[in-house]
């Protein structure tokens, strides 16, 4: 006894451990079975399909049209159904809705191919955890020309509650590399009797089907309402409109068969025999296949139309219109963009709510992406520990360029840091790879090297540092050799350090009053009159060398004075009152130190002497 009943409750922990669905695996710290490296047959099975459609089976592409004969009951039916498991037919009808109804497809087509069309990009601060070598390779993975459709397929889940593509791999270089997505349909898998939310393969035989096998699906399944998978596809939410405008569409069509054409009427003569009375109803009849009828002369058949409508069509037309706009409402959140009518402003506020459906559709779909495709990529060519990054569609908000340029340009300048991704995400443009080519700023265009403007002080600055400018500029071999005015012009510009040009130097020169006005003559005679040429230097001298011995010396006074000035700034810093003040000057008159200034004023007095008797007392 006892020992069957140890052994009954070891096979009861077992059962326990094993579970409805097999062994309980070891997890790892994300919530994930830990997987070691993979098998040299594992490895083979991932170029093998696994969800190939069948002929016959569980499989099989063969089904019966369910949107054919849809009554308001069998819809109720197969709703019910698909919350139970057999989601089947619900399948097949939404389906049938994208091909039969042509504003469906519209506008489920508009939300897939809106995200479909974005390309997506590795998030950076993923990247920066990841290895370098694992990124590269994840790049060249999303650089895959049929990635876009792959990405169009997994949201048809949109419709349908969920989506699955399934990958072929392939090996290149010591790596596996996906080489096809293959789109399957949805009615080849089911989900688990118990959440209802886990994806597993259709198998003959098998209550809630097979677990999928690791690294060979992508699943896809858009969450529009909180609830089970199947409850969360547009079919659901929008079949009811589609069954009421389809009974609409038909009365409509049976409508106009039967008074969209008019009514031919054929007259007779009472005394017309059978045989003209049926040929009459021939031609009658052979105008259209209905609504046809022979009278006597003498009757009258009058056709009221339904006072409050025209033709009949509102009503069917009215219905229909209505069905679409909520369809509209559903699906892209709006009606502005779709239906007539409205103000740009209107158009913008609608806009801006379908971005935040494509946002959420972006950061889902990217969620699948990495979960089952760039982990498992990773994981296959780098092992379970390996860091992946992770994917992303940067949804770019309409942006006004030309307002967003001027406040960078302004605000920037000024000290205003801004992120480069975040100007990115705005203008909807990436990150460039490396050695790409990119835009530049243009170039400024070097300034023109222009000769400083010639000033009085400037050339005075540059001949300054010769001991005697007369001595300097008669020694010149140019100067000396000069006989006119355009040759003292050409050996000043070589004699002077400064750089000059042509001819308007000098000249400006002899306006500043640097160059002695007698230097501009072409040696002219004596002032007597007795036209004896004088020397070169013979009238140099004159009231301008006395001014420029004087801007010489007051180019330095500050350190001349300075002693003097210490002084008086001492005196006054030790006066309470202005009278205090002026007896300390007079204290001051005998004790100022001016030996610096007496000795300057005494070398500018003698050049001043000197240069007066240079001149012949002129």
């Amino acid at each position: 006894m006892v020992d069957d009943f140890t052994a009954r409750q070891a096979l009861e922990a077992e059962q326990d451990r094993i579970g409805m669905h097999g062994p309980t695996r070891l997890l790892g710290p994300d919530g994930q079975p830990i997987r070691h490296s993979l098998a040299p047959s594992e490895r083979r099975k991932l170029s093998e399909e696994e969800a190939r459609p069948e002929l016959i089976g569980v499989r099989t592409l063969w089904d019966q049209s369910i949107a054919s004969g849809l009554t308001p009951e069998r819809l109720a039916g197969l709703l019910r159904g698909a919350v139970r498991g057999d989601h089947r037919q619900f399948l097949e009808l939404a389906e049938e809705m994208e091909e039969r109804d042509l504003h469906y497809f519209s506008v489920l087509g508009t939300r897939r191919r809106t995200l479909a069309q974005i390309e997506a990009e590795i998030d950076e601060k993923s990247a920066a955890k990841s290895e370098s070598r694992i990124v590269e390779a994840v790049e060249e993975l999303l650089e895959d020309a049929s990635l876009p459709d792959m990405f169009e397929d997994l949201l048809d889940g949109l419709g349908k509650g969920y989506s699955v593509v399934e990958i072929l791999w392939y090996e290149r270089e010591g790596l596996w590399w996906p080489y096809k997505y293959l789109w399957r349909d949805p009615k080849y898998f089911t989900f688990d009797h118990i959440s209802r939310s886990e994806v597993r393969l259709q198998e003959l035989g098998t209550i809630d089907g097979l677990e999928l096998p690791p690294f060979k699906f992508v699943v896809h399944k858009p969450k529009q309402k909180s609830g089970i998978p199947i409850r969360g596809g547009f079919a659901r939410f929008c079949a009811w409109g589609f069954l009421f405008k389809n009974y609409s569409l038909k009365d409509w069509a049976s409508f106009l068969d039967v008074y969209g054409m008019p009514i031919r009427v054929g007259k007779y003569h009472p005394s017309a025999t059978g045989d003209e009375r049926r040929k009459l109803l021939q031609a009658v009849m052979s105008i259209a296949s209905d609504a046809a009828a022979i009278i006597p002369e003498s009757m009258l058949i009058e056709f009221l139309e339904a006072k409050g409508s025209t033709g009949g069509t509102t009503p069917f037309e009215g219905l229909g219109r209505f069905v679409d706009e909520q369809l509209s409402k559903a699906i892209l959140g709006q009606t502005m963009t779709v239906e007539n009518g409205g103000s740009l402003a209107q158009a913008k506020v609608h806009n801006q709510i379908r971005l935040d459906l494509l946002k959420a559709d972006a950061r889902q779909l990217a969620a699948s992406l990495n979960e089952h495709l760039i982990k498992p990529f990773v994981q296959v060519n780098f092992g379970d520990r390996a860091r992946a990054p992770k994917l992303k569609f940067p949804v770019a908000e309409p942006e006004d360029i030309a307002v967003l340029s001027t406040a960078l340009g302004t605000l920037v300048p000024l000290g205003l840091e801004v992120s480069q991704t975040e100007v990115r995400d705005k203008l909807g443009l990436r990150q460039p790879d490396k050695g790409e080519k990119v835009l530049e700023a243009p170039k400024a265009a070097a300034p023109e090297k222009k000769a400083d403007p010639v000033t009085k002080q400037a050339l005075r600055e540059a001949v300054n540092s010769q001991t005697d400018f007369l001595e300097w500029v008669a020694g010149a071999p140019a100067v000396a050799a000069a006989h006119n005015a355009e040759e003292l012009f050409a050996a000043i510009e070589k004699t002077l350090p400064i750089p000059v040009k042509g001819n308007d130097f000098a000249a400006r020169m002899y306006e500043a009053g640097v160059i002695p006005r007698g230097m501009m003559k072409a040696r002219p005679g004596c002032a007597c009159g007795c036209n004896e040429r004088l020397a070169l230097n013979a009238e140099a001298v004159g009231l301008d060398q006395v001014d420029a011995i004087g801007a010489e010396e007051a180019a330095d006074w500050e350190p001349q004075m300075e002693p003097i000035v210490a002084s008086i700034l001492e005196a006054a810093d030790a006066s309470s009152s202005f009278e205090e003040f002026k007896q300390r000057l007079t204290e001051l008159a005998g004790d100022l130190d001016t030996d610096a200034l007496a000795h300057r004023l005494a070398i500018a007095q003698m050049k001043a002497r000197g240069l007066g008797n240079a001149n012949g007392g002129r």
